[in-house]
């Protein structure tokens, strides 16, 4: 039999010294639902406190962000994306994108944020680039984000998109705000959308967007002012409208600065809170 800790050998000597409570290393007693405790002693646990603080940082590192959706955790560790338009870059940075893809400063990129589902428009999305990239060399369609869990026309559209030309797939991107700097064209062909926060964040950027007739993009897009406003399911409007954009530097240019004046003036924090306050008075006095 093994003697205790703290007793002292056969044949004399100095007792062996307790392992401190706290401390990690083996715990026999422990493992059979039992704590080494002192009567009136509480466990010192200065031994094992950094390593405690490691594991609760990793536990954080690893925990979803609760402002996004719960399928996107932060495994980088890093900050989550924050849709606060006062701190979005302003366009004319380091063209990040531009360089890591290869493309020319006057080529025009067209970006499309979201999940790859049939309601975001992808089909008519992919019709709309097969008619306009062989005539327009220098246009470029990136694509930000990825498939939606179990949805069967996910594969189909991805590999739709695979095979258009000059189209760049990103994955699901982080740093939108870096990608929105480097972008001319936003486009949003959804059949359905509530508040599209994509197209609130490329117009805080001075990007111009095309969107459908849907309830959410007719309330951010002001046709002919900030955008363009196309029906859904109509691949050749979409086009059309992205050839327009495409074709035409100087009106990019206008609605872009429409569209972040407009977003700001909406959707800047301190307006919004400014708004909710007065809707609260409101309510308070009735």
């Amino acid at each position: 039999m093994g003697l205790a800790e703290g007793q002292p050998p056969r044949g004399g000597g100095l007792p062996r010294p307790a392992r401190p409570i706290g401390l990690r290393g083996p715990r026999p007693a422990a493992r059979g639902g039992l704590r080494p405790r002192a009567p009136g002693a509480h466990p010192a646990r200065g031994g094992d406190l950094p390593a405690r603080r490691r594991r609760r940082r990793r536990r954080l590192r690893a925990a979803p962000d609760p402002r996004g959706p719960p399928d996107r955790p932060s495994r980088s560790g890093r900050r989550p994306r924050r849709r606060v338009l006062q701190r979005r870059r302003a366009r004319g940075g380091r063209p990040r994108y531009r360089h890591e893809l290869g493309l020319a400063a006057d080529d025009v990129l067209v970006t499309f944020a979201g999940r790859l589902t049939g309601d975001k428009g992808i089909r008519e999305l992919v019709r709309a680039w097969t008619r306009l990239a062989p005539s327009r060399p220098g246009a470029h369609l990136v694509v930000a984000g990825r498939v939606d869990g179990p949805d069967p026309e996910g594969p189909a559209l991805l590999a739709a998109l695979e095979a258009l030309p000059r189209t760049h797939l990103l994955g699901h991107v982080e740093d939108l705000e870096r990608l929105w700097a480097d972008t001319d064209v936003c486009v949003l062909p959804s059949y359905r959308e509530g508040l599209p926060l994509v197209v609130i964040e490329a117009a805080a950027a001075g990007v111009p967007t095309v969107v459908t007739d849907c309830t959410g993009g007719r309330e951010v897009v002001d046709d002919g002012t900030t955008g363009l406003v196309v029906p859904r399911r109509d691949a050749g409007a979409l086009a059309a409208a992205l050839e327009r954009l495409v074709d035409d530097g100087a009106l990019r240019t206008r609605m872009g600065m429409a569209a972040r004046e407009r977003a700001l003036a909406r959707y800047d924090r301190p307006r919004l809170w400014t708004a909710l306050e007065g809707l609260l008075r409101s309510a308070a006095r009735r």
